[in-house]
């Protein structure tokens, strides 16, 4: 008994990366983030950071954010230019993302030969007579050399992002044969070439909506109706005009003050101006706070709770109202 309650006492507790690929596996991304931003910290080999850093871009993806997607894939290639994801257990599209990583990632490869002049092939293409330096995408490729005698050598090589490669062809003159090949790997940081991508599109500044919105006042009867609307999305503003064609009509001028919480969750503050546009005239003014979930960028389902009261209620008692809501969202991504 005293042994096991020792064990339990003294029991190592779980990892950074442990703690991320919990909090992965159940769904809390941002939790999961925070972990794994601690254990890329405290890693020091390569295999465990390619795995840090492929959880880092699938749990961005999860969250919608797609360029610090790339950057955490990027990572994970520079630990391992043959990082991969399984298909058949993460989403296609996740994995086209590393794949378009990979595809636009490069590195170079420093060839020497001996005797010198020799032609250099590069996945069979001729890429020069040594020495010669030469780019190429991250990976495997397979580096060979050919004198003018026709004697040839060749090697497999793995072409790393930011890293210089040094390969070295020899043939021994007296014997006419290749005696040995011999591969360098620098550790040290390089800038390399590389190919130019478009800049990742970043969310627009200003975006236009379409809203559909059902409201109830609570204490007036009840009654509601259902809104349709139009406006445009500011950074840290909203602004838009809502009809309300039935039971009575309305036009309802609405401004909102944002405030995100999460790429998926923006709160909310609005202000509104209820004009109501029949034979018994009303104007009101109203104040709601809600909050809208993003599942994704272009399209939203929001809730929202306040009241408003009428400077000019022409027909009806009630002049100060409680107000539920909620409705959909459609911008342009």
């Amino acid at each position: 008994m005293t042994l096991v309650l020792a064990v339990l006492l003294f029991a190592a507790p779980p990892s950074s990366f442990e703690q991320g690929q919990k909090a992965f596996a159940e769904g809390k991304f941002d939790v999961a983030l925070k972990a794994l931003d601690q254990a890329a910290a405290e890693a020091r080999d390569a295999a465990t950071l390619e795995k840090i850093h492929l959880m880092r871009g699938q749990a961005f993806a999860a969250r919608q954010s797609y360029a610090k997607a790339e950057e955490a894939f990027a990572l994970a290639l520079e630990a391992n230019p043959e990082a991969t994801l399984d298909p058949g257990k993460v989403d296609p599209s996740v994995v086209k993302l590393l794949e378009s990583n990979r595809a636009r990632t490069s590195g170079s490869v420093s060839v020497q030969t001996a005797p010198a002049g020799a032609t250099v092939f590069l996945d069979g293409a001729d890429a020069g007579t040594a020495p010669v330096t030469l780019t190429a995408g991250i990976g495997r490729h397979k580096v060979a050399a050919q004198w003018a005698e026709g004697q040839r050598a060749e090697l497999g090589v793995l072409v790393r992002s930011k890293r210089e490669t040094f390969v070295e062809l020899v043939l021994q003159e007296h014997e006419k044969v290749v005696e040995r090949v011999v591969e360098k790997v620098v550790e040290k940081r390089v800038e390399v070439p590389v190919a130019q991508e478009p800049p990742p599109v970043e969310d627009r500044f200003v975006r236009p909506y379409a809203a559909v919105r059902g409201a109830v006042d609570l204490n007036a009867g009840p009654e509601g109706g259902l809104d349709l609307g139009a406006g445009v999305d500011f950074k840290h503003v909203s602004v838009g005009v809502y009809v309300r064609p039935y039971r009575y009509f309305y036009v309802i001028p609405r401004a909102a003050a944002l405030w995100p919480i999460f790429d998926f969750l923006t709160l909310f503050g609005e202000g509104e101006l209820d004009i109501r546009a029949t034979s018994r005239f009303g104007l009101a003014v109203g104040l709601n706070v809600g909050v809208e979930w993003l599942p994704k960028k272009w399209f939203g389902a929001f809730v929202s709770a306040g009241g408003k009261g009428f400077i000019i209620n022409q027909g009806f008692v009630v002049d100060w109202r409680v107000t539920l809501a909620g409705g959909l969202r459609a911008r342009l991504p």
